[in-house]
């Protein structure tokens, strides 16, 4: 679990700034894990938790990248400084490869 990260990464909310003036990180903090889950004896750091979860469901896997679905003039400029390859053709392809990549919503 990345209980550890959800810490250090809520400690730089104003959330964290709010609540620190009434409760101490112990109190904050406190929970206890029960097979795979976490149970936190706050009301909003267990709002809190399953907002990151949720956060985290929809963040890009490592080893991906995000781009857009129509290159860039950039991109496109970029890949025939690389290649022998007509914008046109390049457009097609990169068209095409984010086209296969896209996930149905049936």
């Amino acid at each position: 679990m990345d209980i550890e990260n959800f810490i250090a990464e809520f400690k730089k909310t104003f959330v964290y700034d709010i609540l620190s003036q009434t409760l101490t990180d112990e109190q904050l903090f406190e929970h206890a894990i029960d097979g795979d889950g976490v149970t936190w004896f706050k009301e909003q750091m267990r709002q809190m938790w399953d907002l990151w979860q949720a956060a985290k469901a929809q963040a890009v896997p490592e080893g991906f990248v995000v781009v857009p679905k129509e290159p860039t003039e950039k991109m496109i400029d970029a890949g025939v400084e690389e290649t022998s390859v007509d914008w046109k053709r390049l457009v097609f392809g990169y068209k095409a490869m984010i086209e296969v990549q896209e996930p149905t919503n049936d």
